[in-house]
């Protein structure tokens, strides 16, 4: 589950503290996919001790193949492949649902100024929390309207969970490039160029650098404070899929995803300047490493 976050509150509450000490803590009133802007996959939140028992279940007319988000009330945000996004109390009963009319496989960003979800429609849109009724809307991205759903057909589609930056007031999407995207009117601030496109979610580094994978077989790393100039590029022997965490005093943990090479990259998440090698895996046999890792 993400941080709980409270929807519009004159108060906010205190974020919980964090380990990752690289930036400031994201407001209260921010919830993210891997629990905060580092993709830690931390939580204070602890797990029960004995098995838990199941409390409720609610049918969506496709699979779910994103996070759900929970704010401080318990109600429940999750976006589904059928094109819809869903407002849940927390007993599990349907508050609002909104009709995208694509795919979304893309975890949302809950923010202070409202629900943010991408899609396969290569629209970015926001939804106030109340009654899911679109704040905003921008396509994000430049290509060309072509039949089927070849490589140049989907770069431009959001795959990839946005990131809020630790002032709270924009937005960070990665699709054909990563976009800087302000959360009250949806302009775009910056875009800055990627070398292929991101199914990897974009992570806060130091220095404000944003560091993601590419289909590009490379690593990458913008700098949010210079209008998206690259500030490193890490080449990969294949193409990294899986979102990358980042740990204060550690090195950029990076997953490469491929048939044949299943182990986690270690790298300098400030400079990149060195390859710290493949971390030793348990198990070691062909196939894809789609997991997400958890700093400690």
């Amino acid at each position: 589950m993400s941080q709980p976050v409270s929807r519009p509150a004159s108060q906010p509450a205190s974020a919980p503290a964090s380990r990752l000490a690289l930036e400031p803590r994201l407001p209260a009133q921010v919830a993210l996919f891997r629990f905060d802007a580092h993709r830690s996959g931390r939580s204070p939140v602890a797990i029960p001790r004995q098995r838990p028992r199941l409390l409720w279940r609610f049918a969506t007319k496709r699979p779910v193949a994103t996070q759900p988000l929970v704010d401080a009330l318990g109600d429940v945000y999750v976006a589904s492949l059928d094109g819809h996004v869903y407002a849940l109390t927390k007993g599990g009963k349907l508050r609002w649902s909104h009709a995208v009319g694509a795919r979304i496989f893309a975890t949302p960003a809950l923010t202070a100024q409202g629900l943010l979800v991408g899609a396969d429609d290569e629209t970015l849109r926001l939804l106030e929390l109340e009654k899911g009724q679109v704040r905003w809307r921008k396509t994000i991205g430049a290509c060309a309207k072509l039949p089927g759903m070849g490589m140049d057909r989907v770069r431009c589609q959001i795959d990839a969970s946005p990131l809020v930056g630790p002032e709270g007031t924009a937005a960070y999407v990665a699709s054909d490039a990563l976009y800087a995207v302000g959360l009250e009117r949806g302009e775009i601030r910056w875009r800055g160029a990627l070398p292929g496109h991101a199914f990897a979610s974009p992570t806060l580094g130091p220095r404000g650098l944003v560091v993601m994978g590419t289909k590009a077989m490379a690593v990458v790393a913008l700098d949010s404070r210079a209008q998206g100039r690259q500030s490193w590029r890490w080449g990969a022997q294949y193409n990294c899929d899986a979102t990358a965490a980042v740990a204060a005093a550690a090195p950029l943990d990076v997953r490469e995803v491929t048939h044949r090479g299943p182990e986690p990259i270690l790298l300098d998440a400030d400079r990149a300047a060195r390859h710290l090698g493949a971390l030793e895996t348990a198990l070691r046999r062909p196939g894809p490493a789609l997991a997400e890792r958890v700093v400690d």
